[in-house]
């Protein structure tokens, strides 16, 4: 575990002026924030333990500071370059108790029921399955162990979507489509397609050149399928609208069997993700807006942030962006 000296040493090489080539634009921008801020918010959260895992840890700006309270650390990542540059820090900062190795979140490079904590913040953010990487995390865990999960809410890819002069914006308006198709419409897709209970009433409805939204009443997909296509419309506007259609004509012609733009990835709401957890074998969940989650030494939990460390936005226009979570193991 780090001391003190080691924090202020660390603290004192945190922003290189000479980065290796393997370091990109994110992971530079990272490191631009002091290490102290890292570290109280560590702090804050108020997890320690002996063995913790940084799942899908990049360079390692949380695998570092984590060492303020874990004996060992242990990241893991996909991307080369980014094992790369965390190696490269590992070095610069002298910092024994961290490891960094390959590895897949689907695929957790450690034995069953060896760590005391994981710690998993904004990885789970594309196209991967929540559940698996879950059911992962509970393998990896020894009983009473616990998951930390950082991850985004709606709100942010609404933000993304309307920031000024964002090369995001578009990106940001697939994640709300994907995430409500996913949300609400991906399991209507058998009775829709071919041979389907509602194929028939489907194509004649987009025969007659109704709304989505009205389309989806008609074939009685119920409430939640219908205003989500409803908000496709409105937030989204015509061109999304116009996606929309084709997608539900293409399922029901058989010629595609999801909606288009999966692979922007979807975002999540606290509920569902209980509900995986639990499914997983998960135990006692809690959470709160990212970067207020405390534990307390006797177990409770407090959702304000540090004074000293203050997170960012938790919501964006009264919808959640961005939050975190703490589950147990039983």
């Amino acid at each position: 575990m780090l001391s003190e000296a080691d924090i202020e040493r660390i603290a004192a090489l945190w922003t290189p002026d000479d980065w290796p080539v393997s370091a990109d634009a994110y992971a530079i921008a990272c490191n631009r924030t002091p290490f102290a801020y890292y570290v109280e918010r560590i702090r804050h959260l108020g997890i320690s333990g002996g063995f913790v895992i940084d799942a899908g840890c990049g360079s390692g700006r949380w695998s570092f500071p984590l060492a303020t309270a874990f004996d060992e650390v242990l990241g893991f990542d996909y991307t080369d370059w980014r094992l790369t540059t965390a190696l490269w820090l590992k070095e610069r900062l002298q910092t024994p108790t961290v490891s960094f190795v390959p590895g897949d979140i689907l695929n957790i490079p450690v034995q069953d029921a060896r760590a005391d904590a994981i710690y998993c913040n904004s990885v789970v953010i594309g196209n991967i399955s929540v559940d698996r990487v879950l059911q992962e995390c509970f393998r990896v865990l020894k009983p009473g162990g616990l998951c930390y999960l950082g991850l985004n809410g709606l709100g942010y890819a609404y933000e993304l979507s309307q920031r000024v002069g964002g090369k995001h914006n578009e990106y940001g308006r697939q994640r709300i489509y994907n995430t409500y198709c996913q949300r609400h419409l991906a399991t209507l897709i058998p009775k829709m397609r071919p041979r389907g209970s509602s194929n028939g009433r489907l194509k004649s409805r987009l025969r007659r050149g109704r709304s989505p939204a009205q389309v989806l009443a008609d074939i009685g997909a119920g409430a939640a399928a219908v205003e989500a296509a409803r908000i496709v419309d409105a937030d989204l506007g015509a061109a999304y609208t116009a996606t929309l259609a084709a997608d539900l004509a293409a399922i029901a012609a058989g010629e595609a069997s999801e909606f288009s733009h999966v692979r922007a990835g979807l975002d999540f709401e606290p509920g569902e993700i209980e509900v995986a957890a639990r499914a997983a074998g998960f135990g006692r969940f809690e959470w709160a807006r990212d970067g207020r989650l405390s534990l307390r030494p006797d177990g409770s939990v407090g959702k304000e942030p540090s004074p000293r460390a203050v997170p960012g936005p938790g919501d964006f226009e009264g919808r959640l962006r961005v939050f975190e979570m703490l589950i147990w193991k039983p």
